[in-house]
């Protein structure tokens, strides 16, 4: 399996659950920020979903094209819908990951996403000590 990627297990794990052909996961006890963030003059949007226990969790859509994201916190991407190519920090090759495969970023870095479709993710922000 390539570093950095894993594929979404098929049961159900709350908060998440996997439902239907592409993934489409039902977020348990949640609240939603309906302010929403958006980049690259609207092609990349995305809402700030608090889950039960504090957590934060960003749940985006991304257009056709190619874009660049800076990172504070460690995040895990997976791909909910559609398929995306990432080059990930300290990698020379795109990597293709579809839905239901997840990518890890490291903290304090960026890296790339591109996408030919209309592509959604859910995003999960790990905190690291140190």
């Amino acid at each position: 399996m390539r570093t950095g990627f894993l594929k979404v297990s098929e049961d159900c794990a709350a908060p998440y659950c996997k439902r239907g052909e592409h993934m489409s996961e039902l977020l348990q006890q949640v609240s939603v920020d309906t302010k929403a963030n958006v980049y690259f003059e609207g092609k990349v949007t995305s809402r700030i979903v608090y889950l039960e226990d504090g957590q934060k969790v960003t749940l985006g859509i991304i257009l056709p094209g190619q874009y660049t994201f800076p990172v504070g916190d460690k995040e895990i991407v997976t791909v909910t819908a559609g398929e995306v190519s990432v080059l990930l920090p300290g990698t020379s090759a795109w990597e293709t990951v579809a839905t239901g495969e997840a990518f890890t970023v490291i903290a304090n870095s960026e890296y790339q996403i591109k996408t030919e479709g209309i592509s959604e993710y859910l995003c999960k922000y790990v905190k690291e000590n140190g």
